[in-house]
């Protein structure tokens, strides 16, 4: 099976700082590592000036948003995350979530 050749960059964010959010980022970025399937990888993640990110690399950002949505942590995130993507060689975010939100930025 050919690699993929990751095209995009998924982020998804969430506010906090505590150990407990950090412990709640694991959580999600051991489910989409297990339930990502063929859509992307995860790349990852960081956590500063009170974020956590998770990157995943992905051909296709809405359609790997779009299922991993419905993972069980994911799913219970949603409230409080933010999701963007951008191309790689891009600083410019298209958010997928929440509706409304016009402005991403990775700190």
């Amino acid at each position: 099976m050919p690699l993929m050749v990751a095209e995009y960059q998924l982020v998804l964010q969430l506010r906090g700082s505590s150990q407990l959010d950090f412990e709640e980022m694991l959580g999600i970025e051991k489910e989409l590592v297990s339930g990502i399937g063929d859509l992307g990888e995860v790349d990852g993640h960081d956590m500063g000036q009170g974020e956590m990110n998770i990157f995943v690399l992905t051909t296709s950002p809405i359609r790997c948003f779009e299922h991993v949505r419905s993972l069980q942590r994911v799913a219970r995130a949603m409230s409080r995350l933010k999701v963007a993507y951008r191309l790689l060689d891009s600083d410019d975010y298209e958010v997928l979530h929440p509706p409304g939100l016009y402005t991403f930025t990775v700190t």
